[in-house]
């Protein structure tokens, strides 16, 4: 559910304008970008090299943000912190000691007053995508920036934000996007199987969990 190489098509969309300058736009390179065959890129570890086909843009998106909470938080420990915890644009990553306690709380934040979560995280990532905040108008209609990799359009599933925990932010990021593109049964399947906690909120406002997101949502509990 994640393609790197959707840049061009989201240009062609209209999501384009800078958010704090409406007067920078972003232009796609080249008049016919390739998208959509991630396949094609090659990549040697060895020489640390990316080749990419001609015409091909790179964005990495949600999961960009995630590998660079994790990275700093990585970073912040080998510097001799006994606990960090990084948030960048949605995607969080705590590891270490915490100030207080033995696990860091993490506020969630819902579509409305009554969907929110707590969370009480050891070491791991959060990750929250939303489909409500980056939206414009075009002539065919509102739009928003999180494409299925198969059509290269915008996702018209019932999902409007998804939050996952995972072992990374990175991960976590990545994960949130299954439920745009597959809808909110067939992303709780997925998650399930795979053992990950996740909170799916749906246009009508209702939520819906995997099986392990009551080990680390602590809403309702006591306090």
């Amino acid at each position: 559910c994640c393609d790197p190489t959707l840049l061009g098509a989201l240009v062609t969309l209209g999501y384009a304008a800078s958010r704090t300058d409406a007067t920078l736009r972003t232009a796609a390179m080249s008049p016919t970008p390739r998208q959509g065959r991630p396949a094609e890129i090659l990549v040697d570890p060895v020489a640390s090299v990316v080749v990419l086909p001609s015409g091909t843009h790179l964005d990495p998106g949600g999961v960009g943000k995630g590998l660079a909470a994790d990275l700093v938080t990585s970073e912040l420990l080998d510097l001799g912190a006994s606990g960090a915890l990084v948030e960048i644009g949605g995607d969080l990553r705590a590891c270490g000691r915490p100030p207080l306690g033995e696990a860091w709380t993490i506020g969630v934040a819902g579509s409305s007053a009554t969907n929110g979560a707590t969370l009480r995280l050891c070491d791991g990532g959060v990750a929250t995508s939303t489909s409500r905040l980056r939206r414009w108008t075009t002539a065919g209609g509102e739009q928003h920036h999180l494409l299925d990799p198969r059509t290269g359009l915008p996702t018209r599933t019932d999902t409007v934000s998804c939050t996952v925990v995972a072992g990374t932010a990175a991960m976590a990021e990545a994960f949130t996007k299954v439920a745009f593109v597959l809808g909110p049964e067939p992303a709780i399947d997925t998650f399930d199987r795979r053992g990950l906690a996740a909170r799916i909120v749906t246009e009508d406002g209702a939520s819906v969990t995997s099986q392990a997101w009551s080990h680390f949502d602590t809403s309702g509990a006591p306090q």
